[in-house]
């Protein structure tokens, strides 16, 4: 059955991977992707560290080549680099680390490739 948020006729209950797949295909833009790809493209190990600051950054340059500005406020308040979800259906392990209260280090995330990669 086709979804359709809406607007026709065919409506119905959708799937927990239909609506994954439509926050993931509409909430992310692909620019954000083109970053994480391109860090994880240059860094590929078993084990991939990529700090929040630096896939800001770029996103901020990714998004300002396309003629659109962006803050880091706002990648942040529309959930831009919950990525999580996207990256571990195509296989990797995603993990994000973000200081507690009383911790003190810059947020990441450790990608981690399957063992027979």
């Amino acid at each position: 059955m086709g979804v359709d948020l809406g607007a026709g006729v065919d409506v119905g209950a959708i799937s927990p991977s239909e609506a994954q797949k439509i926050h993931l295909g509409s909430e992310i833009p692909k620019g954000v992707y083109v970053v994480f790809n391109r860090i994880l493209s240059r860094r590929f190990a078993s084990s991939i560290i990529i700090k929040q600051e630096e896939v800001i950054e770029g996103v901020i340059e990714q998004m300002q080549s396309s003629g659109k500005n962006v803050t880091a406020r706002y990648i942040l308040d529309h959930h831009w680099l919950d990525i999580e979800p996207a990256y571990e259906t195509q296989g990797w392990k995603v993990k994000f680390y973000k200081p507690g209260y009383d911790e003190k280090f810059k947020s990441y995330w450790e990608f981690t490739a399957p063992k027979d990669n």
